[in-house]
């Protein structure tokens, strides 16, 4: 994931978000929760990403922590998330063709 267009302007502030790790990750009803290494605690919603949107509860309950904390996955869901990109509350930048593929795919090996 990109975090900045500009890198001659944002050089510090990526260096800093670059540093941002995740020490725990929490499922909720409605999001998911990060336990950050700088503290902070931070929930995001499910709609971040149309993969976890139209997910089940127990596919989204599936991520994991990769990358000493870097990033997160959902193998069931080919869904990996960095978390420098889930603070700086960037979002999915997967097209609806893809989504809707991606869709038929499951709907597929539901029939």
């Amino acid at each position: 994931m990109c975090l900045s267009t500009d890198m001659a302007t944002n050089n510090s502030l990526n260096a800093e978000e670059d540093e941002l790790l995740a020490l725990q990750l929490t499922f909720h009803d409605t999001g998911f929760g990060l336990l950050l290494n700088d503290g902070r605690q931070q929930t995001f919603p499910y709609t971040i990403s149309p993969r976890l949107a139209f997910a089940s509860a127990a596919e989204r309950k599936s991520g994991v922590l990769i990358m000493a904390g870097y990033g997160i996955e959902w193998e069931v869901l080919d869904e990996h998330l960095s978390v420098p990109g889930l603070v700086a509350r960037k979002t999915s930048n997967e097209s609806w063709t893809s989504v809707q593929k991606w869709l038929a795919g499951r709907a597929a090996v539901a029939a």
